[in-house]
């Protein structure tokens, strides 16, 4: 239907000698092999829908998830939520109090920086991704600030958490109850699970079936790097492909349960030592008010974006 308006009558007779439509609108394929000639014409015909669609803001924003980096948007999300928090901390490690404007170009440019970060972020529509470094900022980074850092009673400090935590619920419930609309354009995979969380889970659930049946035939050191790919094949359902929300099955949508499915018991067992290892040294870090304030900052932010 995109396609449509766009297509000369050649392309038409092309399209039309590959795909047909069943009566519900929903399109099949009428060959199951094209020709050198077919193949060419029908790659010229998407590339150009897509780099039309890729010049529109409002479409690249609700609806594009761009492939530009990283293999897979999950991975460049995961990349991005892990630098965020230093990002916004660098500015505060560069700001010289007494130097003015002028002083202070560095800070301000990697401010902008900090803040332009989010974009991608938001293009990858990662719904664990987004989530993972909401939660993280409201329930560790923001209250760790004020803990480490702020010159208050102790009283104060637990009302000012509580404050932060409390707002930290109603933001959401406000944006979806006023402006369901912008969610729903900013955020449209997010948006699509919570108006029917029972598929999201299903849909979530389905993806994890790979990983997870690895595990079960291989509880101890799983089955080795990269066999969640072939195990998702294997075990997913064929018709969960026409109604999946998840857009790959290379992986498992889980750090975990792809972890225990392809390194087992043994191979999870290492992953949460060793990074439970390294937020607790950056925690240490950040807590010792002997530590120079810059590289306490930078504890901090470091582990935050692992937590994330």
């Amino acid at each position: 239907a995109d396609l449509a308006p766009k297509m000369s009558d050649e392309e038409r007779i092309l399209f039309d000698s590959i795909y047909t439509k069943d009566p519900s609108g929903v399109f099949y394929t009428r060959k199951t092999r094209l020709n050198s000639w077919e193949k060419s014409s029908l790659n010229t015909l998407l590339e150009r829908n897509s780099y039309s669609r890729f010049s529109r803001i409002s479409y690249t924003l609700t609806s594009f998830r761009p492939n530009l980096s990283f293999g897979n948007t999950d991975y460049m999300s995961g990349f991005l939520i892990a630098l965020i928090p230093i990002t916004f901390i660098t500015p505060i490690l560069f700001y010289r109090r007494r130097a003015g404007i002028k002083g202070n170009i560095i800070p301000i440019l990697t401010g902008v920086v900090a803040v332009g970060t989010i974009y991608p972020l938001v293009l990858s529509q990662s719904t664990a991704s987004l989530i993972g470094i909401y939660l993280t900022a409201f329930l560790f980074l923001i209250p760790a600030v004020i803990f480490g850092f702020g010159k208050f009673e102790r009283s104060r400090k637990i009302l000012m958490t509580s404050v932060i935590v409390g707002v930290f619920v109603v933001i959401p419930v406000v944006l979806l109850t006023i402006f369901p609309e912008a969610i729903s354009a900013v955020l449209p995979r997010l948006s699509k699970k919570l108006s029917s969380p029972m598929f999201a889970m299903h849909d979530r659930f389905n993806a994890w079936a790979g990983g997870w049946n690895l595990f079960l035939q291989h509880p101890l050191f799983g089955a080795g790097a990269g066999t969640v790919y072939a195990a998702g094949f294997k075990y997913i359902s064929k018709y969960f492909f026409l109604y999946s929300n998840s857009n790959s099955f290379k992986h498992s949508h889980s750090e975990y349960v792809e972890i225990l499915g392809e390194g087992g018991i043994i191979g999870l067992c290492f992953f949460i030592v060793l990074n439970g290892w390294l937020i607790y040294r950056l925690v240490r870090v950040f807590s010792d008010k002997n530590i120079d304030f810059r590289l306490r900052l930078l504890g901090m932010g470091t582990a935050s974006g692992l937590i994330a």
